[in-house]
């Protein structure tokens, strides 16, 4: 069940992070059925595999919320920080070549 939940969570921060539309719902409905077919076997209650789906479904969207908050809360920060150019001396060389006239 540990296992469950800790896989929920980063599948729902990789989908805050990946993608801009609310897919969440449609992620949760699919991840359910096909959480309760694999886990659907005659001698499983249906109450252990009611509470998978609620777990899977819990931590989807904990996960999801926290990279959403994460993501909006450092892409001010990281934009006011200036880039630094890379180590490469190839790219040193572009950056401080002169124009030519």
């Amino acid at each position: 069940m540990m296992m469950l939940a800790i896989c929920s969570m980063l599948i729902g921060s990789t989908l805050a992070i990946r993608f801009r539309v609310i897919v969440l719902l449609p992620i949760i409905f699919l991840g359910s059925a096909v959480l309760a077919t694999i886990s659907a076997t005659p001698d499983e209650p249906f109450s252990r595999i009611a509470l998978m789906v609620i777990v899977f479904a819990a931590s989807l969207q904990l996960g999801y919320v926290f990279a959403a908050v994460m993501k909006h809360a450092l892409i001010p920060v990281l934009s006011q920080t200036p880039l630094r150019p890379q180590r490469s001396p190839k790219f040193r060389q572009v950056l401080s070549a002169k124009p030519r006239s």
